[in-house]
């Protein structure tokens, strides 16, 4: 699943078929078809939320609750960690996108 980032008011978007906008209307994107997709804005970046992992972990959160892990640091030391997943910022040389002027 690909999503929008835009920088300048840290909105995050599901890229759709049909052209998405961030709340401030400086970003946009859609997909071209299932993999290709288009976007524009200075302060735009496109990440990927890999899907078969995502499911794997909501899977295994169904399956065996909330994790033994903690956070150690930080404002949410303490509190159980959730399931991890991979997830990453589509580099701009990708073939997949394409970054509009």
């Amino acid at each position: 699943m690909k999503l929008l980032l835009c920088l300048k008011c840290s909105d995050v978007v599901k890229l759709r078929k049909s052209v998405t906008y961030c709340e401030c209307g400086k970003s946009s994107g859609r997909y071209l078809d299932d993999i290709n997709a288009e976007y524009r804005g200075d302060d735009a970046m496109l990440l990927v939320l890999a899907n078969g992992s995502l499911i794997e972990a909501i899977r295994e959160q169904q399956r065996k609750g909330d994790s033994e892990l903690t956070f150690e640091h930080g404002v949410y030391a303490g509190q159980p960690e959730g399931r991890k997943f991979t997830a990453f910022v589509i580099p701009e040389s990708a073939t997949s996108i394409r970054k509009l002027k």
